[in-house]
């Protein structure tokens, strides 16, 4: 995204999804858990993708610089769903 800049100077993109610890007023209720769904971070060389596999589990994938943020974000949500199935079987 044009005008973001990131550490020394350099452009950097961000992309957040999910639903953190805030109440309707944007404010951080301390007595929810976060809920990060999924993180798309874009890097110089590559890109990082993490998403949420169950309460204390996260699936984290990375990816060459031309890969499409909502392919990845897919992908990853999706990879989190089986592993959450998984784990949930070993209860």
């Amino acid at each position: 995204r044009e005008g973001e800049m990131g550490v020394d100077g350099e452009p950097s993109a961000l992309q957040q999804t999910g639903v953190g610890g805030k109440d309707g007023k944007g404010k951080v209720n301390p007595d929810s858990g976060t809920n990060l769904k999924s993180l798309v971070i874009e890097l110089d060389y590559g890109v990082v993708g993490v998403a949420s596999a169950g309460p204390d589990f996260y699936v984290i994938a990375l990816a060459d610089s031309t890969v499409q943020h909502g392919a990845l974000t897919g992908r990853l949500r999706s990879l989190g769903s089986h592993v959450r199935e998984a784990l949930s079987q070993l209860d």
